[in-house]
């Protein structure tokens, strides 16, 4: 979202734009109602992600104290 708004894109209006997108094609027999809803759903979760990717960060091994045999 954020970066959608600053370059002046509301997301709430573009998901808004897919829905009736969506229920024109399902009217029109071209998309199951199941796809549809699958469909707007997916475009819903992806506009509330991120926009941008995050390097994957290797996690450095724990540093515990092992315990010793007596």
């Amino acid at each position: 979202g954020r970066i959608l708004d600053m370059i002046q894109y509301n997301s709430e209006d573009l998901c808004r734009m897919l829905k009736r997108q969506v229920d024109k094609a399902t009217r029109a027999d071209s998309v199951r109602p199941r796809e549809g809803v699958a469909m707007v759903d997916l475009y819903e979760k992806l506009m509330r992600g991120r926009t941008y990717l995050i390097p994957h960060r290797e996690e450095k091994p724990s540093l515990k104290k092992s315990k010793k045999k007596k």
